[in-house]
């Protein structure tokens, strides 16, 4: 009988010492940074077909920030200077660290390079009426977008462990073209046929510009893909 209490007793101790290991909550995984970016699908607004040919975003800083449930709340700047375009669509050479555990409110700045100029350029054509093809090559004004990082677990709520795979943007320009008003944009098409480029330092190409920006910032999304 003896014997049987001490082990018992020393399953006890052994249940008991790994039951209290600590997770070191100062860990940090390596995320890979990924852009995601619609443009390979045709977009068609009015009687128009919008087909993207290149683009070029210049990113300079990001910075995370957020409370965590277990740990320190994290507050971190990455110097990134990245210019995306259609060539590094998908993960990049870069990856940010971050610590794991549950947060609460995980936000995300990203800081543009203003002095390089961003843009979009585009084809536009319409076989509806008058024959229409023409370029058109749209200059993104960022300068900083604030946003919320999500997952599965919900909106504000995100976890970071070691199966974490990867930081996402997503660059939504569906999105841009679909929120501008469809006055505008046809006003704006009929006033460049025969145009070998559409001239957006018109009234109108002015009012498209700050749509077409408005709802491009609002659009960006980041997720972290567990």
């Amino acid at each position: 009988m003896a014997k049987v209490y001490i082990i018992l007793s020393f399953l006890s101790l052994f249940t008991v010492i790994t039951s209290c290991k600590k997770t070191d909550w100062d860990k940090e995984v390596s995320l890979p940074l990924k852009i995601n970016a619609d443009t390979e699908e045709m977009i068609s607004k009015g009687n128009f077909e919008i087909e993207i040919e290149n683009i070029e975003i210049n990113i300079t800083q990001i910075r995370i920030s957020g409370e965590r449930l277990q740990g320190d709340d994290v507050d971190k700047v990455f110097s990134t200077p990245l210019t995306v375009s259609l060539s590094n669509l998908g993960n990049t050479n870069y990856a940010i660290n971050l610590p794991i555990g549950t947060y609460e409110d995980l936000g995300i700045t990203v800081f543009f390079e203003s002095s390089l100029g961003s843009s979009c350029e585009t084809q536009v054509s319409s076989n509806a009426g008058q024959p229409f093809q023409s370029t058109m090559l749209i200059p993104l004004n960022l300068s900083v977008t604030e946003n919320s990082i999500s997952n599965k677990y919900g909106e504000n709520v995100v976890l970071i462990d070691e199966n974490a795979q990867n930081l996402q943007f997503n660059f939504d320009f569906k999105h841009s073209f679909e929120s501008v008003d469809l006055g505008i944009w046809e006003a704006l098409m009929n006033a460049n046929i025969g145009q070998a480029q559409i001239d957006l330092t018109s009234v109108l190409g002015e009012d498209f510009k700050e749509e077409f920006n408005e709802a491009f910032v609002a659009g960006i999304t980041f997720k972290i893909i567990n």
